[in-house]
């Protein structure tokens, strides 16, 4: 869907923006206190589809740092020449991961001027469709516009590059909406203990939990102090009340999804042994594994994918599965999600964050086409 921007104070006057990144450090400051734009480096191999056509695209910043901190500050103008008699509308900047040719491109927002800038916030959410949120890469940049009469289709800026780090949208629970599990894996430490969440507040709490050691036992606490009717235990039968003994995990150290509901007080657990994808966009009888990647805080895979459908699936069973539901403009894993559709057929990265319950994130992003792949 398109985004129809209007050009704010912000934008017309680069200097008053360049002050407020100062304040910020958000983003490069030299550029900021001479309310300039600064050119960009042309993104390789990339040819526009006619040069002539808009001409002078430039992005007021190389690199941009984005931080949930700063999130209603303006992080990056564009611009480009205009005249009087060009004959276009309805600018529409894009992006796409490197060297993609702008086969799966992401619309940032549309004018009719000849300029835009976007808010820390707004660009962070377009931008974590091709870099994973708490994560560096670079994208590639153009402009489209149409023609007003006597042309058909669309028309091209060059392309240029820009650096971007992403943020993984954070949002807090607060009491009921969750459940803290303080346990023999943690030294029963309630403050730091990790917990699974009731985003709807209905009483139905989920998450995904690392147990570090060979037999985990904890308790459920509700709130930040250990009181006797806010610690729930084990009372038998999966169930977990009051006056009982400690809840215990079988099946050793590892990831699980743990299910708890305090309408029934029944709990469950599921050990996470793996994760791949599933489904019609994966060639038959070959669901490729996901690995885990400490530094990126997710499950990723590269592999080639054919139009059609997938879904996360656990374990290879279809007993735990992740869709996809848009949640504040973010795409984000979901038991009751969407499958997740591919309609241009090429060579994906795929990521899966579930690290922090409530705060889940994914990413698939369209990557250069490569002629062999292992993973089909």
């Amino acid at each position: 869907m398109k985004q129809q921007i209007t050009k704010t104070d912000k934008m017309q006057t680069p200097r008053r923006a360049g002050l407020l990144f100062i304040g910020t450090a958000l983003l490069l400051l030299t550029a900021c206190q001479k309310g300039v734009e600064t050119p960009v480096t042309a993104a390789n191999n990339i040819v526009a589809e006619s040069a002539t056509a808009i001409t002078g695209f430039r992005i007021s910043e190389s690199n941009v740092v984005l931080r949930q901190g700063n999130a209603d500050i303006t992080a990056v103008n564009f611009s480009w020449s205009r005249t009087a008699n060009d004959n276009l509308r309805n600018y529409t900047v894009e992006a796409a991961a490197e060297g993609t040719r702008f086969e799966a491109p992401v619309e940032l927002g549309t004018t009719d001027g000849a300029q835009v800038g976007f808010l820390v916030k707004d660009l962070n959410q377009k931008m974590c469709k091709l870099i994973p949120g708490g994560n560096s890469g670079k994208v590639e940049l153009r402009v489209k516009a149409t023609p007003v009469y006597g042309k058909a289709g669309v028309v091209y800026s060059d392309a240029v590059a820009l650096n971007v780090t992403t943020y993984q949208p954070y949002t807090a629970y607060d009491y009921p909406k969750y459940l803290k599990l303080p346990g023999n894996f943690e030294n029963w430490d309630l403050a730091t203990a990790p917990q699974i969440v009731s985003p709807e507040n209905n009483g139905e709490y989920e998450g995904f939990v690392n147990f570090t050691n060979t037999y985990a036992q904890f308790m459920f606490v509700k709130g930040t102090q250990w009181e006797t009717t806010n610690t729930y235990t084990h009372i038998g039968n999966n169930k977990f009340g009051f006056g009982g003994g400690v809840l215990a995990i079988f099946g050793g150290a590892g990831t699980y999804l743990v299910k708890a509901s305090t309408n029934t007080n029944t709990w469950s657990y599921t050990k996470i042994n793996s994760w791949g994808i599933h489904g019609t966009a994966v060639a038959a009888g070959n669901d490729p594994v996901m690995s885990y990647d400490e530094t990126k805080n997710a499950y990723v895979i590269t592999c080639n994918l054919q139009a059609g459908e997938f879904r996360f699936r656990a374990n290879n069973s279809d007993a735990v599965t992740l869709g996809k539901q848009v949640k504040d403009g973010y795409d984000v894993p979901a038991v009751g999600g969407e499958n997740f559709k591919v309609t241009t057929p090429g060579y994906y990265t795929i990521y899966l964050n579930v690290k922090t319950a409530g705060n889940y994130g994914c990413t698939v992003v369209k990557q250069p086409n490569v002629a062999v792949n292992s993973n089909g």
